[in-house]
């Protein structure tokens, strides 16, 4: 059986950790494409919906 000494787990908790961090980052910004995508849409289709309404009007 392989003894693991305390020293041995300091490294490994900070490369754990960085790991964590780089993961909490990307689902930041994997939330913000999402959320700037949801608006790019909602505002393509308001402009859309504005522009129906207004050659339905006209007729």
């Amino acid at each position: 059986m392989k003894l693991i000494y305390v020293g041995d787990l300091f490294p490994l908790i900070a490369n754990n950790k960085k790991v964590i961090e780089k993961y909490q980052k990307g689902i930041k910004k994997e939330n913000f494409i999402k959320n700037l995508l949801a608006v790019i849409l909602m505002t393509l289709m308001v402009n859309i919906l504005t522009i129906k309404i207004t050659f339905a009007l006209a007729d």
